[in-house]
């Protein structure tokens, strides 16, 4: 391969990743899980799309 046909293939790699890159920047974050702090909020949002209900219980002793 000479050098011209080295370069070109060179910088046909170089363009192509930084396409990708950007393309991968582009992606949205994930919103993640709004939690109900709530009982009550939780209890009748829980009922009213027949879901169940995860209690968290936690202490510092």
């Amino acid at each position: 391969m000479n050098t011209r046909a080295g370069g070109w293939v060179a910088g046909t790699l170089a363009v192509s990743l930084f396409a990708v890159g950007c393309m991968q920047a582009k992606k949205p974050v994930p919103a993640g899980i709004e939690w109900n702090k709530a009982f009550d909020a939780a209890l009748s949002d829980a009922q009213a799309h027949h879901r169940p209900i995860l209690l968290d219980f936690y202490t510092d002793w």
